[in-house]
């Protein structure tokens, strides 16, 4: 059995972390990264619940549960029928500022014999709005289409294969929309609102009052936008770039 043989590593998995630790009475720290993603496997809620009991049990490990879909990851430790319900705190991480990531991105060139100025690093940054994730991505393909010295060229080309490289992610999100969904998150790409339900926004995009309503609760728990300063907007900066283009 399948579910049998994933629970015995995952028991596996976690004995060994707790062990090791305690043999060498030492403390670890263990990153899980996109831990939410998690949730979308069948037996995600036993998976979580074989996790937290041992988790609760380590005297000598620290975990640290990272994720990019917030809301997603935010739910698994807010609400009251998940495992990991009240188990740790949450720590919501700002986005680096471009004083401290234009800096990195050119010694980061700089340390392969490369050279990328203050303009193409900033644009780098501003061409994602400083989507750390999609920062480093998109510095990676500049990287690699650079012999020397970056280009405008070279930043151009590389923009647009970023977003082909991200676009099937982005079609399967949008291929498991409705309608009214597509049509609400079309209009937050276009213009972010702190009033979506009023009537001048619902005229402007040909949308409905009650449809709106139960667009917006969906596209929330997906994490496809989020209300940030009393603003609903796209939370993927290059997925509203790529509706914005279509």
């Amino acid at each position: 059995d399948v579910g049998q043989k994933t629970d015995a590593l995952l028991d596996d998995l976690m004995e060994g972390v707790e062990r090791y630790s305690e043999k060498k009475k030492t403390k670890i720290s263990v990153v899980l990264d996109e831990f939410q993603e998690i949730t979308e496997l069948p037996e995600a809620r036993e998976i979580e619940g074989i996790l937290r009991s041992h988790i609760q049990r380590q005297r000598y490990v620290s975990y640290f549960f990272v994720g990019s879909r917030r809301r997603v990851l935010k739910d698994m430790f807010t609400l009251k029928n998940r495992p990991f319900y009240k188990s740790a705190f949450l720590y919501p991480l700002d986005k680096i500022s471009s004083e401290e990531f234009v800096p990195y991105i050119q010694k980061r060139f700089a340390a392969s014999g490369k050279s990328c100025s203050v303009a193409f690093a900033e644009k780098i940054f501003e061409e994602v709005e400083g989507y750390p994730y999609y920062v480093q991505k998109a510095a990676s393909i500049v990287w690699d289409r650079t012999a020397r010295q970056v280009t405008e060229e070279i930043l151009r080309k590389s923009e647009a294969i970023l977003l082909q490289v991200e676009e099937p992610d982005f079609e399967a999100h949008w291929s498991g929309l409705t309608l009214g969904q597509r049509s609400l998150l079309k209009a937050l790409a276009k213009t972010p609102t702190s009033t979506p339900y009023s009537a001048e926004y619902l005229k402007n995009f040909g949308l409905s009052l009650g449809g709106t309503q139960k667009s917006l609760k969906v596209l929330l728990e997906r994490d496809l936008i989020e209300k940030s300063d009393s603003e609903y907007r796209l939370t993927d900066p290059l997925m509203k770039k790529w509706l914005l283009q279509s």
